[in-house]
């Protein structure tokens, strides 16, 4: 019985070695290095090996994940020291968000700080960075990746080195290094995002995302890539734009121009460009929704980021009804939901951080 474990084990790691071997006759892009992880991932996990005995031990499983993660070092080591992946840092910072239903911020370090909702992450000078930031001296900054989580309810914004400026929304979570190195700005959004880019002809920025990338060189426009919203959307306000396909999506090349939008398809992985509804797509920065015939389970929705609140419709309302007007999200909850519900039919009961909305 040793002995299987261990041959199952010398699997799991000659899948890893395998794959590895692969690669090292030659530099990799990015994307060749993001493919090559999802190899070590898809031959390590899936192996029939493992999945034969996924049911009967759970220990076995924590073996192998062990061995991936092995791998992960051996690989970002060996590999990505001159070329860090701002998605894998994304994706293994927000592990260590912690649920404290306040703004984080964590450093390159991977010290977490909680910040005030509505306050400025300054990165342009050191010395006039938050007070509970730690000063990080630029010497140091080639490579060195901080990460911002906005949960429900709050709102921030981050001023970059390069002097771009990014409002978060509610439920929001931005990578980006503390000074960018290179021939180009990048960074990672998930969530929403409005960007004024600081213009640099030399140094194009680009916005990283599961479906799509953003290539910019000065502009402003919003981004708004929620894992749970079936549809991502680009809404150019000033300047140009490129939206690019990433490996969760298959579509060609698109440049928007001001006042269009591009709108990707998160199951289909497909595009569309149209005319966009500028003030609609902006209006949560100055704490107002906009509605333009929007579904009510859309307006439930963003209310649900915005005030952090479970809302719980038993009207029997139609999810697809649509309502035009506009909302101000600088009231309570219950007085927005009075615009949306007729008071003298229906009432709104809130219980901690759940609304339930009933018929009288």
């Amino acid at each position: 019985m040793a002995v299987a474990r261990m041959n199952k084990r010398r699997n799991i790691t000659e899948n890893i070695k395998n794959t590895l071997e692969n690669a090292r006759a030659e530099k990799l892009t990015t994307k060749e290095k993001e493919q090559l992880w999802a190899s070590i991932v898809t031959r390590t996990i899936d192996s029939p090996v493992l999945k034969r005995h996924r049911r009967r031990s759970v220990g076995w499983l924590s073996v192998a994940m062990a061995a991936v993660f092995f791998g992960a070092f051996y690989f970002f080591y060996h590999y990505k020291k001159t070329d860090v992946d701002i998605v894998v840092i994304a994706k293994t910072n927000k592990m260590h968000f912690r649920d404290t239903g306040e703004v984080q911020l964590l450093d390159a370090d991977k010290r977490s700080h909680e910040l005030m909702a509505d306050s400025v992450v300054n990165y342009t000078d050191a010395a006039d960075l938050h007070e509970t930031v730690p000063v990080v001296s630029k010497q140091n900054k080639q490579s060195r990746f901080s990460s911002i989580n906005v949960p429900y309810g709050k709102r921030t914004e981050v001023l970059l080195e390069d002097g771009s400026k990014i409002w978060l929304n509610a439920g929001s979570t931005l990578t980006f290094p503390e000074q960018f190195a290179g021939n180009q700005r990048e960074v990672y959004l998930e969530g929403e995002g409005y960007f004024e880019v600081k213009h640099e002809a030399n140094r194009p920025f680009i916005v990283r995302s599961d479906y799509m990338d953003i290539n910019v060189l000065g502009t402003t426009f919003n981004l708004s890539v929620y894992a749970n919203d079936q549809q991502h959307t680009a809404v150019l306000l000033s300047g140009n734009i490129e939206v690019h396909e990433t490996k969760e999506s298959h579509f060609d090349k698109k440049i928007l121009e001001p006042g269009t939008m591009a709108a990707v398809d998160r199951k289909k992985g497909t595009i569309a460009v149209k005319e966009a509804a500028i003030e609609e797509s902006i209006s949560w920065t100055k704490r107002q929704l906009l509605l333009n015939q929007t579904p009510l389970s859309e307006i439930v929705k963003k209310l649900e980021r915005v005030y952090n609140t479970k809302i719980l419709d038993h009207t029997g309302l139609p999810a697809a009804d649509t309502f035009s007007g506009s909302l101000d999200l600088s009231q309570p909850l219950l007085a927005v939901l009075q615009h949306v519900y007729d008071q003298e039919e229906y009432a709104a009961t809130q219980i901690e951080r759940r609304v339930y909305i009933k018929r009288k």
